[in-house]
């Protein structure tokens, strides 16, 4: 330990592991303004962690607590991690036992007031943290798992570190590797484009998923003056924002598309989804890297998603190269005048050797494709893209759908015919149980709620007349 150094020492504390005398002795090694510890409640240690501006988080020298693997990804400085583990059924018997001792802890109360014994409290299936509470931490999963749903894939979450590599197939040699930031790729699959040599990766938010969205949203409308809350500072006038005229392709600096990507100047204000990620690298999810070298082609493509699962994985056309997306923007073909952005832009993504740009795809109804919320993919549940000749078809919460990237023809298989912000989830596909359509004999084959309730799902075929 070095409390000089530059990197920061991560103590990921599991809960009766023995590690409290571990961190008295971490604490006595650094000054006191150098070390964060994450208090009783993690959640909200979390989420207040993710609002800290970068000259605190730089500050850090020892973090340590009972948080979830990631949180080391949110600082500016390179990190060494460790953990101590436990025999998991000596290590349940013991915080059994600690619950019952101590009052402050959440399920004292509990079992005082039902005389519950060990057997009892498992059997009830409240305390996730006695049912492969270290896989949940290590994994990131947490409480997003429930009882008895830890299996052999969130232990392979859990010992993975995050990196990206390249193998040769004839020998098994290690060609590249990559680090990226995240909790974990977790059911996610690289996507790759040979036309553009390009392999493509998604990671999951170290940020919780509203966080992340409400945080991008503010630093597009109005860097420098918001908190993590949607809606969160006096610019809020996202109807200013729609789609410029030249919105078809961006080229070069001289569109304002351009600019809200790429562009990039020595202050300390954001003014560009570049200028998010060199200033938060930690808020980067969407990973392009060349095939033959592993170079990080970087992208401007804010996180969309729903909770817990990642960002949506892109889909490629290997005849033209194409690579087509979600991205959510300020300056909206398919959006106006709604805010925190649900709606995100259906893109086409280019790469020039050095970067990634965004376009937007044509639109039938003008620059600002007026009647577009009929087909509406939304940034805040989970949408699965799938690519049929020029047919670009989204299966997700509110709308299931088809686009065509040729002339921005759309129809909706799928449609809640009310105003946007009635009840989602009418007529979708799935939320973050979507699932990607098939296409085949001219048929679309999606899985559908039959109900408002979203209890019966189907599978249902249409055709376009």
């Amino acid at each position: 330990m070095n409390p000089t150094s530059d990197t920061v020492t991560v103590f990921y504390h599991m809960p009766k592991s023995g590690g409290t005398s571990l961190g008295g002795i971490l604490r006595r090694n650094y000054p006191p303004e150098a070390i964060v510890e994450c208090g009783p409640d993690t959640h909200a240690f979390v989420a207040e962690m993710a609002t800290w501006p970068p000259e605190r988080l730089a500050a850090i020298r020892l973090l340590q607590g009972h948080f979830p693997f990631g949180l080391h990804t949110m600082l500016p400085r390179p990190a060494r991690c460790f953990t101590l583990l436990r025999d998991p059924v000596e290590r349940v018997i013991s915080y059994y036992y600690h619950a019952r001792r101590d009052p402050g802890h959440y399920l004292h109360r509990l079992i005082h007031d039902n005389d519950w014994s060990l057997e009892a409290l498992l059997e009830s299936r409240l305390a996730l943290m006695m049912n492969d509470g270290q896989v949940r931490l290590l994994s990131a999963v947490w409480g997003e798992a429930p009882f008895d749903g830890v299996d052999e894939g969130l232990l392979a979450t859990a010992a993975e570190n995050l990196r990206a590599y390249a193998v040769n197939l004839a020998n098994g040699a290690l060609l590249w590797s990559y680090q990226m930031y995240g909790e974990s790729a977790y059911d996610s699959w690289p996507v790759v484009s040979e036309t553009k040599n390009v392999v493509m990766f998604r990671t999951k938010s170290v940020y919780s998923f509203h966080a992340t969205l409400g945080l991008d949203d503010a630093e597009l409308f109005c860097p420098g003056d918001h908190d993590i809350a949607c809606g969160s500072c006096a610019n809020w006038n996202p109807g200013n924002y729609n789609a410029p005229a030249a919105a078809n392709t961006v080229t070069s600096a001289d569109t304002e598309q351009w600019n809200e990507q790429h562009y990039v100047d020595g202050d300390n204000t954001i003014e560009s989804i570049d200028e998010i990620f060199l200033k938060y690298p930690q808020r980067r999810t969407f990973y392009a890297l060349n095939l033959d070298t592993g170079a990080h082609l970087p992208a401007p493509i804010l996180w969309t998603g729903g909770g817990g699962r990642l960002g949506i994985a892109p889909v490629v056309n290997e005849t033209t190269g194409n690579v087509y997306v979600l991205a959510r923007t300020k300056y909206s073909r398919r959006d106006a005048d709604y805010f925190c952005r649900k709606w995100v832009d259906l893109v086409r993504l280019t790469f020039d050797g050095s970067q990634g740009t965004f376009h937007f795809l044509p639109c039938q109804g003008g620059v600002h494709c007026p009647d577009s919320w009929l087909l509406h993919l939304i940034g805040d549940e989970t949408t699965v893209l799938s690519l049929a000749g020029d047919r670009l078809f989204g299966s997700g919460w509110f709308h299931t759908g088809s686009v065509s990237v040729a002339n921005g023809d759309y129809f909706a298989v799928s449609n809640w015919d009310g105003p946007y912000d009635d009840p989602e989830g009418a007529t979708g596909s799935g939320g973050d149980s979507a699932a990607p359509a098939s296409i085949a004999n001219g048929r679309v084959f999606v899985k559908q709620h039959a109900s408002n309730s979203g209890l019966i799902t189907i599978v249902t075929a249409f055709r376009k007349q």
